[in-house]
Protein backbone atom coordinates (compact mmCIF):
# COMPACT_ATOMS: atom_id res chain seq x y z
CA UNK A 1 0.00 0.00 0.00
CA UNK A 2 1.25 3.47 -0.87
CA UNK A 3 2.00 5.27 2.41
CA UNK A 4 2.65 8.70 0.96
CA UNK A 5 0.74 11.71 2.25
CA UNK A 6 -1.62 13.93 0.28
CA UNK A 7 -4.72 11.94 1.08
CA UNK A 8 -8.04 13.76 1.06
CA UNK A 9 -10.56 12.77 3.73
CA UNK A 10 -13.99 13.49 2.21
CA UNK A 11 -17.13 13.69 4.34
CA UNK A 12 -20.81 14.00 3.36
CA UNK A 13 -23.37 14.24 6.16
CA UNK A 14 -25.89 16.31 4.18
CA UNK A 15 -28.33 13.42 3.88
CA UNK A 16 -28.40 12.61 7.59
CA UNK A 17 -26.16 9.61 7.01
CA UNK A 18 -22.38 9.78 6.66
CA UNK A 19 -20.55 8.98 3.40
CA UNK A 20 -16.76 8.85 3.65
CA UNK A 21 -13.88 8.54 1.22
CA UNK A 22 -10.12 8.58 1.64
CA UNK A 23 -8.15 9.13 -1.55
CA UNK A 24 -5.04 10.41 -3.28
CA UNK A 25 -3.72 9.97 -6.81
CA UNK A 26 -2.79 6.34 -6.13
CA UNK A 27 -5.39 4.90 -3.72
CA UNK A 28 -9.05 5.29 -2.86
CA UNK A 29 -10.99 3.81 0.07
CA UNK A 30 -14.71 4.23 0.69
CA UNK A 31 -17.37 3.94 3.37
CA UNK A 32 -20.92 4.31 2.03
CA UNK A 33 -24.03 5.41 3.94
CA UNK A 34 -23.18 5.05 7.63
CA UNK A 35 -26.23 5.95 9.71
CA UNK A 36 -25.53 8.69 12.25
CA UNK A 37 -27.90 7.64 14.98
CA UNK A 38 -25.63 8.95 17.76
CA UNK A 39 -24.23 12.08 16.09
CA UNK A 40 -20.69 13.27 15.62
CA UNK A 41 -19.01 10.82 18.02
CA UNK A 42 -20.20 7.93 15.87
CA UNK A 43 -19.07 9.73 12.70
CA UNK A 44 -15.60 10.22 14.18
CA UNK A 45 -15.54 6.52 15.09
CA UNK A 46 -16.20 5.59 11.46
CA UNK A 47 -13.52 8.03 10.28
CA UNK A 48 -11.03 6.49 12.70
CA UNK A 49 -11.99 3.01 11.46
CA UNK A 50 -11.62 3.96 7.79
CA UNK A 51 -8.14 5.34 8.49
CA UNK A 52 -7.07 2.44 10.71
CA UNK A 53 -8.36 -0.23 8.31
CA UNK A 54 -6.02 1.21 5.68
CA UNK A 55 -3.08 1.72 8.07
CA UNK A 56 -3.34 5.50 7.81
CA UNK A 57 -4.01 8.43 10.13
CA UNK A 58 -4.96 12.08 9.76
CA UNK A 59 -1.23 12.81 9.54
CA UNK A 60 -1.37 11.20 6.09
CA UNK A 61 -4.06 13.67 5.02
CA UNK A 62 -3.40 17.03 3.39
CA UNK A 63 -7.03 18.15 2.91
CA UNK A 64 -10.53 17.56 4.19
CA UNK A 65 -13.39 17.74 1.68
CA UNK A 66 -16.85 18.52 3.04
CA UNK A 67 -20.28 18.48 1.39
CA UNK A 68 -21.78 21.62 2.94
CA UNK A 69 -25.37 21.18 1.77
CA UNK A 70 -28.11 21.77 1.04
CA UNK A 71 -29.82 18.91 2.82
CA UNK A 72 -30.45 17.81 6.37
CA UNK A 73 -30.04 20.81 8.69
CA UNK A 74 -28.89 18.57 11.54
CA UNK A 75 -26.56 16.56 9.31
CA UNK A 76 -24.91 19.64 7.79
CA UNK A 77 -24.49 21.34 11.18
CA UNK A 78 -23.06 18.15 12.66
CA UNK A 79 -20.66 17.65 9.78
CA UNK A 80 -19.53 21.29 9.76
CA UNK A 81 -18.65 21.19 13.46
CA UNK A 82 -16.76 17.92 13.02
CA UNK A 83 -14.84 19.13 9.95
CA UNK A 84 -13.91 22.40 11.69
CA UNK A 85 -12.53 20.47 14.65
CA UNK A 86 -10.50 18.09 12.47
CA UNK A 87 -9.23 20.93 10.31
CA UNK A 88 -8.04 22.99 13.29
CA UNK A 89 -6.52 19.97 15.04
CA UNK A 90 -4.37 18.90 12.07
CA UNK A 91 -4.11 22.26 10.26
CA UNK A 92 -5.81 20.94 7.13
CA UNK A 93 -7.39 23.20 4.47
CA UNK A 94 -10.97 22.39 3.49
CA UNK A 95 -12.40 21.66 0.05
CA UNK A 96 -16.08 22.68 -0.09
CA UNK A 97 -18.48 20.69 -2.28
CA UNK A 98 -22.17 21.43 -2.84
CA UNK A 99 -24.55 18.48 -2.60
CA UNK A 100 -26.18 19.59 -5.85
CA UNK A 101 -22.75 19.81 -7.48
CA UNK A 102 -21.94 16.27 -6.34
CA UNK A 103 -25.20 14.89 -7.74
CA UNK A 104 -24.64 16.75 -11.03
CA UNK A 105 -21.18 15.17 -11.31
CA UNK A 106 -22.69 11.73 -10.68
CA UNK A 107 -25.28 12.34 -13.40
CA UNK A 108 -22.64 13.41 -15.92
CA UNK A 109 -20.59 10.31 -15.14
CA UNK A 110 -23.44 7.80 -15.06
CA UNK A 111 -25.74 9.13 -17.79
CA UNK A 112 -23.15 10.79 -20.06
CA UNK A 113 -24.87 14.12 -19.47
CA UNK A 114 -23.19 17.45 -20.19
CA UNK A 115 -25.93 19.67 -18.78
CA UNK A 116 -27.75 18.85 -15.54
CA UNK A 117 -30.48 20.38 -13.39
CA UNK A 118 -30.71 18.99 -9.85
CA UNK A 119 -34.00 19.43 -7.96
CA UNK A 120 -34.33 18.23 -4.36
CA UNK A 121 -37.24 18.50 -1.96
CA UNK A 122 -36.72 21.44 0.42
CA UNK A 123 -40.05 20.90 2.25
CA UNK A 124 -42.81 23.55 2.53
CA UNK A 125 -43.52 23.07 -1.20
CA UNK A 126 -40.06 24.32 -2.11
CA UNK A 127 -37.18 22.76 -4.03
CA UNK A 128 -33.42 23.15 -3.92
CA UNK A 129 -32.29 23.74 -7.50
CA UNK A 130 -28.83 23.59 -9.07
CA UNK A 131 -28.06 24.16 -12.76
CA UNK A 132 -24.72 22.83 -14.06
CA UNK A 133 -22.74 22.09 -17.20
CA UNK A 134 -19.71 19.83 -17.58
CA UNK A 135 -16.57 21.78 -18.41
CA UNK A 136 -14.65 19.69 -20.98
CA UNK A 137 -11.22 20.95 -19.97
CA UNK A 138 -11.36 20.56 -16.19
CA UNK A 139 -13.85 17.62 -16.26
CA UNK A 140 -15.76 19.29 -13.43
CA UNK A 141 -19.33 20.60 -13.37
CA UNK A 142 -19.70 24.38 -13.30
CA UNK A 143 -22.76 26.13 -11.85
CA UNK A 144 -24.55 28.27 -14.42
CA UNK A 145 -25.84 30.30 -11.47
CA UNK A 146 -25.74 29.87 -7.69
CA UNK A 147 -27.70 27.01 -6.12
CA UNK A 148 -31.06 28.35 -4.96
CA UNK A 149 -34.52 27.56 -3.61
CA UNK A 150 -37.72 27.92 -5.63
CA UNK A 151 -41.34 27.48 -4.73
CA UNK A 152 -42.43 24.26 -6.40
CA UNK A 153 -45.27 25.96 -8.28
CA UNK A 154 -42.81 28.55 -9.64
CA UNK A 155 -40.25 26.02 -10.87
CA UNK A 156 -41.59 25.82 -14.43
CA UNK A 157 -41.57 29.61 -14.78
CA UNK A 158 -38.00 29.84 -13.43
CA UNK A 159 -36.92 27.17 -15.95
CA UNK A 160 -38.31 29.16 -18.88
CA UNK A 161 -35.05 28.78 -20.85
CA UNK A 162 -34.48 25.86 -23.25
CA UNK A 163 -33.98 22.80 -21.05
CA UNK A 164 -34.14 20.26 -23.88
CA UNK A 165 -30.43 19.50 -23.47
CA UNK A 166 -30.64 19.05 -19.70
CA UNK A 167 -30.90 15.83 -17.72
CA UNK A 168 -32.91 16.48 -14.55
CA UNK A 169 -31.95 14.67 -11.34
CA UNK A 170 -34.62 14.84 -8.66
CA UNK A 171 -36.17 13.14 -5.66
CA UNK A 172 -39.74 13.98 -6.73
CA UNK A 173 -39.90 12.43 -10.19
CA UNK A 174 -43.65 12.79 -10.73
CA UNK A 175 -43.62 16.50 -9.87
CA UNK A 176 -40.61 17.16 -12.11
CA UNK A 177 -42.19 15.28 -15.01
CA UNK A 178 -45.22 17.54 -14.74
CA UNK A 179 -43.25 20.76 -14.35
CA UNK A 180 -40.22 20.17 -16.61
CA UNK A 181 -41.80 18.44 -19.59
CA UNK A 182 -39.19 19.70 -22.08
CA UNK A 183 -36.19 18.18 -20.29
CA UNK A 184 -34.00 15.73 -22.21
CA UNK A 185 -34.50 13.14 -19.46
CA UNK A 186 -35.63 12.97 -15.85
CA UNK A 187 -33.90 10.58 -13.46
CA UNK A 188 -34.45 9.77 -9.80
CA UNK A 189 -31.68 10.45 -7.31
CA UNK A 190 -32.11 6.82 -6.31
CA UNK A 191 -30.73 5.75 -9.70
CA UNK A 192 -27.37 7.37 -8.96
CA UNK A 193 -24.60 5.07 -7.79
CA UNK A 194 -21.14 5.46 -6.31
CA UNK A 195 -21.58 8.54 -4.12
CA UNK A 196 -18.34 7.97 -2.20
CA UNK A 197 -16.34 7.31 -5.37
CA UNK A 198 -17.62 10.50 -7.02
CA UNK A 199 -17.00 12.44 -3.81
CA UNK A 200 -13.38 11.30 -3.90
CA UNK A 201 -13.00 12.14 -7.60
CA UNK A 202 -14.53 15.61 -7.22
CA UNK A 203 -12.40 16.39 -4.17
CA UNK A 204 -9.21 15.43 -6.01
CA UNK A 205 -10.13 17.52 -9.07
CA UNK A 206 -10.87 20.53 -6.86
CA UNK A 207 -7.59 20.07 -5.02
CA UNK A 208 -5.70 20.03 -8.31
CA UNK A 209 -7.53 23.20 -9.36
CA UNK A 210 -6.48 24.83 -6.05
CA UNK A 211 -10.10 25.20 -4.97
CA UNK A 212 -9.80 25.01 -1.18
CA UNK A 213 -10.77 27.12 1.82
CA UNK A 214 -8.56 28.29 4.71
CA UNK A 215 -8.08 26.03 7.72
CA UNK A 216 -11.26 25.76 9.78
CA UNK A 217 -13.40 27.78 7.36
CA UNK A 218 -16.62 25.86 6.85
CA UNK A 219 -19.65 27.64 5.42
CA UNK A 220 -22.79 25.47 5.65
CA UNK A 221 -25.11 25.95 2.68
CA UNK A 222 -28.64 25.79 4.02
CA UNK A 223 -29.93 27.98 1.16
CA UNK A 224 -33.09 28.88 3.00
CA UNK A 225 -34.59 30.48 6.05
CA UNK A 226 -38.28 30.38 7.02
CA UNK A 227 -39.44 32.22 3.88
CA UNK A 228 -36.49 32.41 1.46
CA UNK A 229 -37.37 31.27 -2.05
CA UNK A 230 -35.00 33.28 -4.24
CA UNK A 231 -31.44 32.63 -5.45
CA UNK A 232 -28.70 33.12 -2.86
CA UNK A 233 -25.48 34.86 -3.91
Amino acid sequence: MNKEDNYILSIDTSGGNCILSLSNQENSFFQEEVQLVDGSNLALTFIDKLLADNELSLYNCSYIAFVNGPGSFTGIRLGAAMVQALSFAKQLPIIIISKLELLAMQACNQFNATKVIVCLDALRFEMYVGQYYLDPSSKIVIATKPDCVYKQDKLKAEMSFDISEYVVICDQVDACKQLLTQAKDIKSVKELQGSAQMLALLANIKKDLAKSNPIGQVLPQYLKGPHISVPKN
